[in-house]
């Protein structure tokens, strides 16, 4: 039997479309959220859903609560529960309490929040009730935590898909944090592109050394100006000066993409086009530089670059080249190629 023919389908965990896009608002990196509350300043924050293994002595609790229509579940420890009961009630001793008068003492305590969440969002909220760990199907989990001056909580936050869509509402437009430095460092590989050429594969097969290619799209221009590429679609404008190069310009989007659709309408392998790339070399650079990129800035390249350019297709090295000049065109003559080099 053909192998693809019996292969069985994946089982993959379907995503509707409103849930990725809720996902993607609420999975940010946000500065915590400053609310006044039991005559105290808290620091609210939401993040990835904490681990659901609980200590034996540390026994979570989850406060069912309607949103709206919309299904919201609080996960919270019991210790917790009795620490804001007494912050509401104060002189009280809730360690003792049963379930239904902590959970009235729980809605005096979060009235003040209740309020809050009701008047951004336009939509009640009441606690329902509060139970064991519910059935999680159909529910997307986060974390929260909530810290003053003398306390700190944390624990789940449940959504079903309407939840999800109200709060990431709510959420859309508060302006994401600037990440820590801890990524600053990360080395990123850039290319100091020169121009390219589509070609199909039976011309890209025909090349031979010394051969002059002609390039379809220059990125060189007066005065030793350059692209810095720093992916498929972006590049930066700079300028080598001697061994170091320096930044002209902000990033900016590279409109160029390959159209195939003549070789996918004629079935022929041979008429496939490859992107065949020129660049004036490699080089890593850390992140953070490159998030700090404004004009002026220099790049020490230890070299000047112009010695020999690098050929490359669909971005595997295959050759290298010098740039010659063809009646005003730029082009490349061939030094080395080898369609099985590294």
């Amino acid at each position: 039997m053909n192998q693809v023919a019996s292969a069985r389908p994946l089982q993959l965990t379907a995503v509707s479309r409103d849930t990725l896009s809720s996902r993607n608002v609420l999975c940010r990196n946000r500065a915590p959220f400053e609310v006044q509350w039991l005559g105290l300043d808290w620091l609210f924050n939401l993040g990835p859903a904490p681990a659901p293994v609980m200590p034996a002595n540390q026994p979570r609790h989850y406060v069912e609560c309607d949103w709206g229509g919309a299904r919201v579940v609080v996960g919270i420890d019991r210790s917790a529960l009795e620490r804001l009961a007494a912050m509401a009630m104060p002189g009280a001793e809730p360690s003792s309490w049963p379930v239904p008068v902590l959970l009235a003492a729980l809605e005096v305590a979060a009235s003040a929040l209740t309020e809050i969440v009701e008047g951004v969002s336009r939509k009640s909220l009441r606690i329902v009730s509060i139970a064991g760990r519910p059935d999680v199907t159909g529910l997307e989990a986060y974390g929260w935590s909530a810290t003053s001056r003398r306390n700190a909580f944390e624990g789940e936050l449940l959504l079903d898909a309407t939840a999800g869509r109200f709060l990431a509402t709510a959420l859309r437009e508060q302006p994401f944090a600037a990440p820590l430095g801890g990524w600053n460092s990360l080395p990123i590989r850039v290319r100091l592109m020169a121009g390219w050429v589509d070609l199909s594969t039976s011309a890209l097969r025909s090349i031979a050394q010394r051969d002059v290619v002609v390039l379809d799209e220059c990125l060189l221009s007066a005065g030793d100006r350059l692209l810095v590429l720093l992916g498929p679609r972006l590049g930066v404008p700079c300028e080598l000066q001697g061994s170091a190069l320096q930044v002209l310009e902000g990033v900016q989007e590279i409109m160029a993409d390959i159209d195939d659709s003549v070789a996918a309408g004629s079935g022929l392998i041979d008429d496939v086009p490859v992107r065949v790339t020129f660049d004036l070399g490699e080089r890593e650079i850390p992140l953070g530089d490159l998030r700090s990129l404004q004009p002026g800035y220099l790049f020490n390249l230890g070299r000047d670059p112009r010695n020999t350019v690098s050929i490359r297709a669909n971005g595997r090295l295959i050759g290298e080249g010098e740039l010659v000049d063809i009646e005003g065109r730029v082009g490349v003559s061939v030094l080395r190629f080898t369609l099985d080099a590294e």
